[in-house]
């Protein structure tokens, strides 16, 4: 199975990841011209063209890749920025950079394309780093391009162990399927979430369990969840199977809007401001789902502001968020905002209008966001998605309109999937 132990990097060697679109001719020749030198530089080259046999199924292989690799070159095109795979790639990669992960990327702009077109495509966490550049037309070589790569690697600090939230996520996960006691079973449940049937028998090697554990980084898996853990949950003890539930049952969620939900907490403590996120769903269990899949289910703190029902709506709403923040942040008399030192893990409060008209939420908001600093709202908008100009219209600052938005179903179903698989818990 390409990425397993088979294919492990030698101690020392760093895999590198190569992401690109193949429908551009000359991206085509600058991939070739990188593997080709990164590979004489001693590095693991990981890409599709060139390290998936025939057939193989390359969507699982991909995804397992880019949980585990140290490094990786994006090869950016107009065609990539378009490819659902390409956008997914950069997602987990910069999802793992958001919780930590030292995984190095160097975007690489192909032809005419711009910063400001990536950042247009929902990237712009890209404009951080360091643009390769390389155009057809004399100003560049693809070798040279190749040699620069090389060389930006050279420079980057000894391998490290990741100790990341969403590698402590894949270790639990990865450590749950390993009490599986029919590894027949194992093998079932590695068909339901995809694995080619080539590839089957290598899940019970050591690491193929990180393989299994890797495939739910991918939304496009989280349908098949509920199956895998269906046919293995009666060759588990009770306590490892709830702790495996407890987590996958929120991989639904897109991985690019609980990339965005990160970058928001960044956000709040770099700015030391009150940065507020909407997402167009209506229960709160759902934005319980978003916040685990942002930090795989990580350390941080949430609480729910309640509703209130009075005369002078804005004023109790404020009145219980401010009281909802205190016991957030664990404050309470005689000790003020004044006395809290800044907190370890994010701040996250979930405000649900639940009936209150949204204008009247917003302007309580704007006086919360005045007050207080250091803290992400996840607002919810109901089945509505707010437009992105009139969320800028609210007088929240930016507000992050959590993308790609739920489909109308896409709530439901994920509540009756995730209450399926709480249910496996009782068979």
């Amino acid at each position: 199975m390409a990425g397993t132990d088979r294919d492990a990097a030698p101690p020392g060697q760093r895999r590198v990841f190569i992401s690109h679109s193949s429908h551009d001719p000359f991206a085509h020749e600058v991939r070739n011209a990188v593997c080709l030198q990164l590979r004489e530089k001693n590095y693991q080259v990981l890409v599709d063209k060139d390290e998936l046999r025939p057939g193989q199924d390359w969507r699982s292989v991909l995804t397992h890749w880019l949980a585990d690799c140290h490094a990786a070159v994006l090869l950016l095109t107009r065609d990539a920025l378009q490819s659902t795979w390409v956008r997914r790639e950069i997602t987990i990669l910069m999802w793992r950079r958001a919780l930590g992960s030292p995984v190095a990327v160097i975007p690489v702009l192909v032809g005419d394309l711009q910063p400001s077109d990536v950042a247009a495509a929902g990237f712009s966490e890209l404009r951080q780093l360091q643009f390769a550049r390389l155009v057809p037309t004399g100003f560049g070589d693809p070798e040279a391009l190749a040699d620069d790569i090389t060389q930006r690697l050279a420079r980057l600090p000894p391998r490290q162990a990741e100790t990341t939230q969403m590698r402590r996520w894949a270790d639990r996960v990865s450590f749950f399927l390993t009490l599986v006691g029919d590894q027949d079973k194992l093998g079932e449940c590695a068909r339901e979430l995809g694995v080619a049937e080539e590839d089957v028998r290598l899940v019970k090697l050591h690491e193929g369990s990180r393989f299994l554990a890797h495939q739910l980084l991918d939304e496009g898996m989280s349908r098949h969840a509920y199956r895998a853990v269906r046919v293995i949950c009666d060759f588990m003890g009770r306590e490892w199977l709830d702790k495996l539930i407890r987590d996958v049952a929120f991989t639904w969620v897109s991985g690019e809007a609980a990339r965005h939900l990160v970058s928001a907490s960044h956000l709040a403590v770099q700015q030391d401001s009150v940065v507020v996120t909407a997402l167009n769903a209506h229960k709160q269990e759902t934005a319980d789902d978003y916040l685990n899949r942002a930090t795989c289910r990580g350390e941080h703190w949430r609480q729910v502001a309640a509703t209130p029902v009075g005369e002078d709506v804005v004023e109790e709403l404020v009145c219980h968020y401010e009281k909802t923040i205190m016991d957030l942040l664990g404050i309470e008399p005689p000790w003020t905002l004044a006395d809290a030192a800044p907190m370890d893990e994010p701040a996250y409060l979930i405000v649900d209008p639940a009936g209150v008209p949204l204008e009247s939420v917003i302007s309580a908001l704007r006086i919360v966001r005045e007050r207080h600093r250091g803290i992400v709202v996840l607002l919810l908008t109901g089945q509505d998605t707010p437009a992105v100009d009139d969320s800028n219209g609210w007088g929240l600052g930016p507000v992050q309109v959590l993308s790609p938005p739920l489909q109308p179903g896409d709530e439901l179903a994920a509540r009756r999937n995730v209450r399926a698989l709480m249910q496996l818990r009782n068979r």
